[in-house]
């Protein structure tokens, strides 16, 4: 091995060597043993990172990323325009002469999947800014007054004629375009308020950018070992907040936000911009048991979805609404079962006639009682099961969380 091209690449000259080197060893005959092996792979991964970083693309940018999409698919002026407004209109983004309004942006992205990435440049004007055909006034902004997400010193009763110039500010984080579009996979009922979800779920990501968490996210640290240990956390008095702790050490934010009216979430996972997740459970169903199924619901969603099958996107979750065929919701709900749940429980379920029988097999495999009930109550259809000790235990297990 020459190891004087063993090292870090600097310059230009220093690839170029290495380049040279790596065709005179692809030349060479192949043997799986051959000891020009290792130095041809060392030498390869050197010149990719030096490639990385020296010749870095940036992402295209409105214009290129809708020619580049016409061109994939065939698509001609005339096809776009039911999606820009009129053939004027798509002439004249095209050409640089018009941006793109919110509805352009939006409905290029819904049904010709471009990246909104792409679509909002950070060379443009902010977001919050550039929005021209927002029906500011569909937003929920007397209760986010109340709820203390934005601020208003006039009566509340007038809070909603002052939307615009409260709602807009409020979307001009980094994950506001995210949430203003509703970039999310929701698994919600037909009766939900598609703005209010677009609040809730931007005022998680506000909340998240509160907390520096110092570290960046690595999937593969939330291994069976690491699981394994938060689910044992249920057990202890403040178990969620032992859980918030155990999270952020591998850079994943856990946020409490209740819903919003019309909402109806028990749960989300999200990306931030950053590329650090963000689960936000919502304590809708005010159970230990649904906090603990939630947030491994969620955490299914992380490890197995967001950032591969929903890019920088999100899942928000009612879980009164069933998985149907969606089959990420199905992968979750397993994800939790099989990470949360003792194994041996399926084998003693039908034995633990009585709330000892339950505090007993759940000391032994380091669960919260509440946690076992709640798959009993689930796996005997009977949700009136141990209801009212269930009730009685969250008081202790969410004001510890809480640090009250």
């Amino acid at each position: 091995m020459d190891q004087g091209l063993v090292k870090k690449i600097k310059n230009d000259d220093q690839h170029q060597q290495v380049l040279a080197r790596i065709g005179e060893l692809m030349s060479l005959p192949f043997s799986a043993d051959a000891p020009e092996n290792d130095e041809l792979e060392v030498l390869a991964l050197l010149a990719a990172e030096y490639e990385k970083e020296a010749f870095f693309i940036e992402a295209p940018g409105p214009i290129e990323a809708i020619r580049f999409r016409m061109d994939q698919s065939g698509l001609s002026q005339r096809d776009l325009a039911p999606l820009i407004g009129s053939k004027s209109k798509t002439s004249e983004v095209l050409s640089g002469k018009r941006p793109l309004t919110l509805g352009m942006i939006r409905s290029l992205h819904r049904h010709l999947g471009i990246p909104l990435e792409s679509l909002i440049e950070e060379s443009q004007v902010p977001l919050a800014d550039a929005l021209t055909d927002v029906d500011w006034t569909r937003f929920p902004v007397r209760e986010m007054v109340q709820r203390g997400f934005v601020t208003f010193a006039g009566p509340l009763n007038r809070a909603a004629a002052h939307a615009e110039e409260l709602v807009r500010p409020f979307f001009s984080n980094p994950e506001g375009a995210q949430a203003m579009f509703c970039r999310a996979r929701p698994r919600v009922g037909s009766a939900v308020n598609q703005a209010s979800l677009s609040v809730w779920q931007n005022q998680v990501f506000r909340l998240a950018a509160e907390e520096s968490l110092g570290v960046s996210f690595d999937r593969t640290n939330l291994d069976d070992t690491f699981l394994a240990h938060l689910a044992t956390l249920s057990q202890y008095q403040g178990g969620p907040r032992l859980a918030r702790e155990h999270l952020a050490r591998v850079g994943v934010h856990l946020v409490e936000l209740a819903p919003l009216k019309k909402t109806f979430l028990d749960g989300a996972a999200m990306l931030r911009a950053n590329g650090n997740p963000v689960i936000a459970l919502t304590y809708r169903h005010a159970r230990v048991d649904n906090f603990w199924f939630t947030l491994f619901h969620e955490l299914g969603h992380v490890v197995l979805h967001l950032g591969e099958s929903q890019p920088g996107g999100a899942f928000l979750d009612d879980l009164d609404v069933g998985a149907g065929e969606d089959r990420a919701e199905r992968e979750a709900d397993d994800f939790a079962v099989r990470h949360l749940y003792p194994a041996a429980l399926s084998e003693w379920a039908s034995r633990l006639k009585t709330w000892n029988d339950v505090v007993v097999f759940a000391g032994r495999h380091l669960r919260h009682p509440a946690v076992i009930a709640g798959r009993l109550r689930h796996l005997q259809g009977n949700y009136k099961l141990f209801g009212r000790i269930m009730a009685q235990q969250l008081a202790e297990h969410v004001t510890a969380t809480r640090g009250e």
